[in-house]
């Protein structure tokens, strides 16, 4: 009989973790997978048992360190190592924006990092914003420019991110062009439209901004 898919995924992401643990930790214990899916001693052992049957080569045990460490060729075989990744996962770390135990180090390497600027935006802005882009329908703001803040009614078309602030790419149904608007500035919506004008399906062209 084959084995239940949810068991296979579940299985499959503690080898991940394994591996992870192994790759860029340089080491592993029992009580690693103990804590980190909340099993029992005896089914972490079958784990590290099975996974070394998959993965010959991937993983010896040192006495010495009474831990598990990589092998010498290591290749995994359920992670996929980006280095990408991994930094972005602790700097998101570093601003708050992951917990702790989305990032699988038992120590934290020593990080530092300039602060980031706080810009919040609001889950309530970002799911009216979602939805305007997936009915393709407008939406009636008040957006606080650098100068003044007032109503505008804009057709959501994507969201950009320029290294320091999320933006919406929207058709300014006023203006009758593409304008970016800084998604922290929005404040308040007054409901959702049909636009008063139809933009392009594309958003080629000047970027401006409100």
């Amino acid at each position: 009989m084959a084995e239940p898919e949810r068991r296979v995924w579940a299985r499959n992401v503690r080898y991940e973790f394994m591996e992870w643990k192994l790759f860029w930790e340089g080491q592993l214990n029992r009580s690693d997978l103990e804590a980190a899916f909340d099993i029992s001693t005896p089914q972490a052992s079958v784990d590290l048992k099975n996974y070394r049957g998959l993965a010959e080569g991937n993983v010896e045990y040192d006495s010495t360190a009474k831990s598990f460490v990589p092998g010498a060729a290591i290749r995994p075989r359920f992670l996929v190592p980006s280095a990408d990744r991994l930094l972005l996962q602790l700097r998101a770390l570093m601003s708050g924006a992951l917990p702790r135990d989305v990032v699988w180090f038992k120590t934290l390497p020593a990080i530092d990092m300039a602060p980031d600027v706080a810009r919040h935006v609001d889950p309530e802005c970002l799911r009216l914003i979602l939805g305007a882009m997936r009915s393709r329908s407008a939406l009636r703001i008040r957006y606080q420019s650098l100068t003044n803040s007032r109503w505008r009614v804009i057709a959501p078309h994507a969201l950009a991110f320029d290294g320091a602030r999320w933006h919406v790419r929207a058709w300014a149904c006023d203006h009758k062009d593409f304008r970016d608007f800084v998604l922290s500035r929005i404040d308040e919506f007054g409901g959702r439209r049909p636009p008063a004008t139809s933009p392009p399906t594309t958003s080629s062209g000047t970027r401006r901004s409100p």
